[in-house]
Order: C-alpha cells, then sequence, then structure tokens
C-alpha cells in the first residue's frame, strides 16, 4: 500500500493512511489553493509537508499551506494543524472530501489559535 495520498483523491487511501493515524501520531499534509479556486490536498506519513505542497500541481499562482493531520473516528472530523489558514480553506476542503465520508474539518494554526469548525 502507497504512503502518499494527493489530489485527485483515492478515497480509500486516504482513509487507510489516516486511520493510521491519532492525535498523538499525526501524519504530514499539505494543502494547496490554486489561481482557479480549486483546492488540492495530499498526506503522507514519511515526506515533510513542505515537500508534499511542492508536489501538488495546478492553475497559478499558488498558495500552500502545510502542517499535520489525523482523524477521529467518532465525529468523523479531520483536524489540520497548518501553518496558516484562511477561514474559506476549511469550507473548500468540506467540498472537496464530499463522498469522502469525512462530515467535517478542523483547522488549528500551528501556534495554537483555533479556527472555526466547519
Amino acid at each position: 500500500m502507497p504512503t502518499a495520498v494527493e489530489s485527485p483523491i483515492d478515497f480509500r487511501q486516504l482513509k487507510a493512511t489516516l486511520a493510521a493515524s491519532d492525535q498523538e501520531n499525526p501524519v504530514n499534509c499539505a494543502v494547496a489553493s490554486f489561481g482557479d479556486r480549486s483546492v488540492r490536498f495530499a498526506v503522507d506519513r514519511r515526506r515533510s509537508g513542505k515537500a508534499l505542497a511542492q508536489a501538488l500541481q495546478g492553475a497559478g499562482p499558488v498558495r500552500h499551506f502545510y502542517g499535520t493531520a489525523y482523524y477521529d473516528t467518532f465525529p468523523g472530523t479531520i483536524f489540520l494543524t497548518l501553518n496558516r489558514s484562511p477561514k474559506w480553506l476549511a469550507g473548500r476542503l468540506r467540498t472537496m472530501l464530499r463522498g469522502s465520508g469525512f462530515g467535517h474539518v478542523d483547522i488549528v494554526l500551528a501556534d495554537g489559535a483555533d479556527e472555526d469548525e466547519y
């Protein structure tokens, strides 16, 4: 089973990668926002967030956000700890992950400030 999952997302691989993570042992993640308002998401156990962000391709200009992610099975929420986050990012990620079984996206900034849950 490959350890990297990149957009376009194979939801089975994404679930397998995130299922092996928890709050004490999160996986690295990267989110990229492109000029055409599309969002790409990648998670990997081994590669760093910055390396994942460089691998995401799309229409320029690009804004990269990177950090860690884990999945909580009870509420069905993906928790992301990112270096920075605009308020619209969680909503776009939730729309992109529609149909995958992940009901909510909760973003926490790396400095500890909590964003709203969407």
